[in-house]
């Protein structure tokens, strides 16, 4: 379907005779990845939290979605061609920097936050009070503002091939805490059909924020007006209460 896409892209290019410059997408057609729950996912009720989002963002700008479920790099690289007006949901890093202009913040993680059981008494809202708790991170997980903590002592760190393993630790009460961001870590103890009520969530953040967008390639020609319409309708889309109604439903 994809390819078949392509090269109806690439005729109706050569009938027009333009021969250079990338394909300029229509303003509907998007692409984003899977397997990224509660975020993405094409399992996912909704398709996941930035795919609901992004629906009702293109219902406020009144404009048909077509969403296309690609591999990460190839959806971005599709979109920086020309094939799609945007992707989502991505980071700023500074290589996109130099090619992509970027939304306004979808969300924004505040950082990690510390799940841990109920029956465990340790309070990890004060963590200078806290001395030899095992803590799990995923492989991946940032980790820079663990350093201090580490060398006072308050964990001794157990690292597992993906934060689900962490989790699974946590309920068998082989480790004392998880570090994740809050909807991931709500999603996991939804997903392993773990009581939320065995689980108590730090109420302070630790690490930096971060965000995740809709980017558009800066070399589409209407991308910069396209942009300005999606967060104003971002924006709308949050006013309504629309925003936090979808939000809900993944605490």
């Amino acid at each position: 379907m994809k390819a078949y896409m392509k090269l109806s892209i690439l005729l109706l290019v050569l009938g027009l005779g333009v021969m250079s410059g990338p394909v300029h997408a229509n303003g509907y057609r998007v692409a984003t990845g899977d397997h990224y729950p509660p975020f993405t996912g094409r399992q996912l009720h909704g398709g996941g939290f930035a795919t609901e989002i992004i629906r009702a963002v293109y219902a406020h700008m009144d404009l048909p979605f077509e969403l296309s479920w690609l591999p990460w790099k190839e959806g971005y690289n599709d979109m920086l061609e020309g094939y799609f007006v945007g992707v989502f949901p991505y980071g700023r890093n500074p290589d996109r920097d130099k090619a992509v202009l970027y939304s306004d913040p979808l969300w924004v993680f505040k950082g990690s936050r510390l799940f841990s059981r109920t029956d465990n008494k340790t309070n990890f809202n004060h963590l200078n009070r806290v001395g030899g708790a095992f803590l799990c991170l995923g492989s991946h997980h940032p980790r820079q503002w663990l350093k201090d903590y580490l060398a006072k002592g308050a964990f001794i760190l157990f690292e597992a091939p993906k934060v689900n393993d962490c989790f699974k630790m946590l309920a068998a009460k082989r480790v004392d805490a998880v570090a994740i961001d809050e909807l991931t870590g709500i999603s996991i103890t939804k997903q392993r059909k773990l009581k939320r009520s065995n689980f108590k969530i730090s109420k302070k953040y630790f690490g930096r924020p971060s965000s995740r967008h809709f980017l558009v390639a800066k070399s589409g020609r209407k991308s910069q007006t396209f942009l300005e319409r999606f967060n104003k309708s971002l924006a709308a889309v949050r006013a309504s209460g629309a925003y936090a109604k979808i939000l809900r439903r993944y605490k």
